[in-house]
């Protein structure tokens, strides 16, 4: 992915607005998911309360779906859990229904890029508060925010696969 962005970046000449250079470094591309938890054992950490429930609704927007995808199939390949992925629309529209029949077993992860941050908070915000959540706040839109959501999948399946004791790249 960082191999295309950098490709469509540099034979683009100005033509895509909307493709910022790529960080420097990991750590920097890192502190764009909106929190300050560059640390790995913080990170994880940041989800711990989601894995106490079977399944997970992951919440995303366009610029996240690439994320919520390949969330649910990290944690379908490893055995980690059930996901379900939905965009704020549809979550609105209806899907928010499976909370209502099983949010004893279910938690919400809300993965936003900056266009959809508001959303999301008032999204999460709507929630009861028995429904564990938490929210990947990216500081970016676009192309960026996908990329900056996937590499936070990575920490996401690592800190579920800590907590079920499976290794989520050797399941």
């Amino acid at each position: 992915c960082v191999l295309l962005y950098r490709a469509y970046r540099a034979i683009s000449d100005g033509q895509f607005d909307g493709l910022p250079a790529l960080p420097k470094t990991y750590r920097k591309l890192l502190s764009l998911t909106g929190n300050s938890l560059v640390s790995v054992d913080a990170r994880k950490a940041h989800y711990s309360n989601l894995w106490k429930k079977e399944h997970l609704v992951v919440l995303h927007d366009p610029a996240t779906h690439a994320a919520a995808i390949d969330l649910e199939s990290k944690f379908t390949e490893a055995a980690l859990g059930t996901v379900q992925i939905a965009d704020y629309r549809n979550f609105a529209h209806g899907r928010h229904h499976w909370l209502a029949k099983h949010g004893e077993t279910s938690a919400v992860l809300a993965i936003s890029s900056e266009a959809y941050r508001d959303i999301a908070r008032k999204t999460l915000a709507l929630l009861p508060n028995d429904i564990q959540s938490a929210h990947v706040a990216i500081g970016s839109s676009g192309p960026l925010a996908c990329l900056c959501a996937l590499t936070e999948v990575l920490h996401i399946a690592g800190s579920a696969g800590d907590s079920r004791g499976i290794d989520p790249g050797r399941p």
